[in-house]
């Protein structure tokens, strides 16, 4: 094996961002491209559209993903937000939302966890360096 196609593979298995708190739409959008680019399905959760929080959903399984989000738009439309709240139980999605001022990292990677995604993160001052790993 070439170093260089080792490297891409690295890569592919682990992806780091660095983003300032508050964290905000920044974090949200860093985590769905790093979530990506190891190899999972990840998309902005329909319900938290216009809201001061992101959420997300993220599968290996991209059917998951769009099965959550229809459930999502069918919740917005009749106002029965059961099936809604029960994405995150099941099984091979992390459905995860925050207000954008408390990151709580314990909480996402507990989540993310579930999936096989492991989040690590470092904190200097008000900077955040966020490492995923497949």
């Amino acid at each position: 094996m070439s170093f260089l196609k080792f490297l891409n593979e690295a890569k592919a298995k682990s992806v780091s961002f660095v983003v300032d708190h508050p964290l905000g739409q920044s974090f949200c959008d860093e985590l769905l491209k790093a979530a990506k680019k190891i190899g999972f399905t990840a998309q902005e959760d329909p319900m938290m559209e216009g809201q001061d929080s992101c959420g997300f959903f993220i599968s290996k399984d991209p059917t998951l993903v769009k099965k959550a989000i229809k459930t999502t738009k069918s919740s917005l439309d009749n106002g029965d937000d059961e099936d809604y709240y029960g994405i995150n139980d099941t099984e091979g999605i992390a459905a995860i939302s925050m207000d954008w001022e408390d990151f709580d990292p314990e909480e996402v990677s507990k989540n993310l966890t579930k999936i096989g995604i492991k989040l690590t993160h470092e904190e200097a001052e008000d900077t955040f360096l966020i490492t995923l790993r497949a």
